[in-house]
This record gives C-alpha cells, sequence and structure tokens, in this order.
C-alpha cells in the first residue's frame, strides 16, 4: 500500500466518523430541522466521495482488489451532492448515516489494518 493510498482510506474513514458524530442522539426529525447539521454532513460525505475519486484516478487496481467497499456508491453521492446542491435528497442523506455509513467505517477499518500489517517493515530483532 502506497502512503497515498493510506492517506485516501484514513480521510474516508475520518470522514465517516465525523458525519456520524454530528448526528448521534439525533432523530430523523430533529435531522430534518437542523440545517447547520444537514450541512457539516453533507461536507464529510462530500470529502468521503473525493478520496474515492482520487482513489479510482491514482490506484483502480486498489479498488479492483477490494470489491467489498462500494466504490461506486461513495463516489455516486458525492457526485450527487456536489453537484445536485438545489436537489438535495434528506432521505438519501439519513438513509446513507444510519444505513451504509457505520459498515462503511467498519470495512474501511478492516481493510486498513489488512493493508498496513501487508506494509508494515519486518520487526527489528531484540539486542
Amino acid at each position: 500500500m502506497t502512503l497515498r493510498v493510506g492517506d485516501y482510506l484514513e480521510h474516508m474513514r475520518q470522514a465517516a466518523r465525523t458525519a456520524l458524530s454530528f448526528v448521534q442522539g439525533m432523530d430523523r426529525a430533529a435531522f430534518d430541522q437542523d440545517l447547520r447539521t444537514q450541512h457539516a454532513v453533507m461536507l464529510n460525505v462530500v470529502h468521503l466521495g473525493e478520496a474515492a475519486n482520487r482513489l479510482q484516478k491514482e490506484a483502480p487496481s486498489f479498488l479492483a482488489a477490494h470489491p467489498e467497499i462500494p466504490w461506486d456508491r461513495i463516489r455516486g453521492i458525492r457526485n450527487r451532492l456536489a453537484h445536485g446542491y438545489l436537489e438535495i435528497n434528506l432521505d438519501l442523506v439519513w438513509n446513507t448515516l444510519t444505513s451504509a455509513l457505520p459498515d462503511l467505517v467498519t470495512q474501511l477499518d478492516a481493510v486498513i489494518s489488512a493493508t498496513s500489517a501487508s506494509c508494515a517493515p519486518p520487526p527489528t530483532p531484540a539486542s
């Protein structure tokens, strides 16, 4: 794993965790009434998708090697939020938060752990 790939994966994980933290303890009705939280969440989802876009451009073989991550869906929601700002669908945003992001964090944790372990330098012999 190149340092760049690891950085993008970590950016994705952090953006997903941050978005989830913004709605912790919040129900859908409260989310619908809180424009600031909506925008904060959407910005993090856009950042998440942007990192996936960069991975697609710079390391497509890495994405192909990890089909368990829904790369196309991540990039797709990023595009919808970034380019369709006049037509934001809060159902899509809320469903992403409550259904997709928790699973994605778990998947990213596993991929980051596996790729970090495979790229770790060999242990230094004890003196």
